[in-house]
Order: structure tokens, then C-alpha cells, then sequence
């Protein structure tokens, strides 16, 4: 997804492609190149503008890895860009700027932060083998785990045994793992965490349990950046996005841990999605500065489009 706004922060124009991320597997970086230039070719065309118009290109991209720069680089050779971690977007657009923490829950889950005196700090993002905790993939792994233990008698019955194999189509657990094994994308895998809180809903122990655990990893992260930037107590801003805080469950548990640890600290829903973030970033870089009123046109204007965390 790209946007094009003006100095004024009004948004001009739209564009989507993709995927960009899974950088490390065959064809990742020529999917990233083209995702990045056909993104951004749509915005500048939706906005009835070339690219020749635009000033400048800020991207917060998964995974800052030398193959993502030479990626963004290949896709925008002749326009001034600068890229970034997409935690770092997501923080700014989260807390327009103010000093705390973001966490993102998606496929895999990252902490970061900024202490408003320059330091910043990045934690967690270790991909899905050394950890994640909290993200879509770990609450997926959790739940099929679980479904093992239960078909086994290791642990209590659960709908998560109907309705794991439901969402891929299998017609038991013996024709799941047979789908599970057969798996290369870990995003098909981290999907099956909508069904983990489709039975949290419906009051599921075992679902419950993992997604409150979920939450709990995920507020540790927010809290280990908040002490390592010297902010664990006062109030700072304590912000998340991702398709994994769509859970209520997992939420509410999120909340609850960082209050917990920090009473003062101010959780809440974030002011701009991540792209909102990036376009902030690129405003303070043309114009030296950004007010409210920029996030207010910004959230204006991406909320028009439809365009969401």
C-alpha cells in the first residue's frame, strides 16, 4: 500500500500491490522491487500526478534486510526515498511521534519504541523459529499443539478439534496434519489463528487460554522497551496494530499485563494506521515539523479511503 499526500498533510491518491514481505524466499526480492514500484505508481496515478512530482518516498517495509534496501532501491532509481523498519511507521503513526512503545501482532510480533530524546530501541521481530511470541504464527502453533495433546487425552477436549481441520478444509485431524506438513507459507499456517479466536468466543477454555497468553507475550514486549528506554514508569503512550489485536481476548490481556507492570502508562488504540506513520515521517523530512493538524487531515483522508492498520 502507498499514499500520496501534500505538504498539508491531505492524502491525493492510493495505490496497493504485493506482497513485499517473505523477502528470504525464492523470488522474495524481484516480489518486493515490483510490489514497491506498482504501489507507488498507483498512488502517484490515482492522485492524477507522475512521478517526477514526487519530493520524496518514505517506506516502512517488514524486515530491514540488505536484500529489502537493494529491493526499494531497484524499484525507485530515480526518486530521493529513504526506508525504515514498518515497527518504526507503526510507532509514529500509533503516537504521532510522542515518547512510548509500539507492538505489532501479525504474522510475527515486534516491539519498538522512542523516548522523545533521540533513542530508540527494536525488540523482538526474531521470526517464527527463535521467537514471535504473541503473533498469529505462535498463537497457530499453540493451537495445533493443543489439538495433538486433546485428540491424545494429554489435555481436555476442545472445539479447536473440529474446528482446526474446518478451516482448511480437512475432514479430521489425521487429514490436518496431512495439510499442516504440506505447508511452505507460515502465513497460511498464522491464519488459523481467526478459528483459535472463534472458539475464544464461543467461551472455548483452550482457545482462551493460548490467546491470553498471547496477549501477555505481546505486553512484554511493550514493557521490556519501555525499561530498556529508561521509561517504565510515567506515563508514556503505549500503542499496538496488527490483525492479532482484533481478538478481544487478546487485547484485554494486552492491556491488562501493561497496566500491570506500568499503571501509569497510557494504553491505547493508535491515531494513525502505519502508513498514516510513514507519511508523517516524510512530512518532518520535507517541512521540518508536523502538528495535530496533519494528523487530522492524515486520518481524514486515509479513513475516506478506507484504509486501515
Amino acid at each position: 500500500m502507498a499514499v500520496v499526500v501534500d505538504a498539508a498533510g491531505r492524502v491525493l491518491g492510493a495505490g496497493k500491490a504485493g506482497p513485499s514481505n517473505h523477502i528470504t524466499e525464492p523470488g522474495g526480492p524481484e516480489r518486493c522491487r515490483r510490489a514497491v514500484a506498482d504501489s507507488v505508481a498507483a498512488a502517484v496515478k490515482a492522485a492524477g500526478l507522475t512521478l517526477g512530482d514526487v519530493a520524496y518516498v518514505l517506506c516502512g517495509m517488514t524486515g530491514a534486510f540488505p536484500a529489502t534496501r537493494e529491493a526499494v532501491a531497484r524499484a525507485l532509481p530515480d526518486t530521493s526515498h529513504h526506508m525504515v523498519h514498518d515497527s518504526v511507521t507503526a510507532f509514529h503513526g500509533a503516537t504521532g511521534g510522542r515518547a512510548g512503545a509500539i507492538v505489532i501482532g501479525g504474522t510475527g510480533s515486534v516491539g519498538y519504541g522512542e523516548d522523545g530524546a533521540g533513542n530508540s530501541l527494536r525488540l523482538g521481530g526474531w521470526g517464527y523459529l527463535m521467537g514471535d511470541e504473541g503473533s498469529a504464527y505462535w498463537i497457530a502453533l499453540q493451537a495445533v499443539r493443543g489439538i495433538a495433546a486433546a485428540y491424545d487425552g494429554r489435555a481436555p477436549k476442545t472445539a479447536l478439534l473440529r474446528l482446526l481441520p474446518e478451516a482448511v478444509g480437512a475432514e479430521d485431524i489425521r487429514a490436518f496434519h496431512t495439510w499442516l506438513y504440506g505447508q511452505e507459507s507460515r502465513s497460511h499456517v498464522a491464519a488459523l489463528s481467526k478459528a483459535v479466536d472463534e472458539a475464544a468466543e464461543a467461551g472455548d477454555a483452550m482457545a482462551l487460554s493460548i490467546l491470553a497468553a498471547a496477549g501477555r507475550e505481546l505486553g512484554d514486549l511493550a514493557v521490556a522497551v519501555l525499561e530498556r528506554l529508561g521509561m517504565g514508569t510515567g506515563t508514556p503512550r503505549v500503542s499496538y496494530v496488527g490483525g492479532v489485536f482484533r481478538s478481544r481476548t487478546v487485547l484485554s490481556s494486552f492491556e491488562a499485563y501493561v497496566k500491570e507492570r506500568n499503571p501509569k502508562a497510557d494504553v491505547a488504540p493508535p491515531l494513525l494506521p502505519p502508513i498514516g506513520g510513514a507519511a508523517l515521517l516524510a512530512l518532518r523530512k520535507l517541512t521540518g515539523a508536523v502538528g495535530d493538524e496533519h494528523i487530522d487531515r492524515l486520518r481524514t483522508g486515509l479513513a475516506a479511503g478506507g484504509i486501515e492498520g
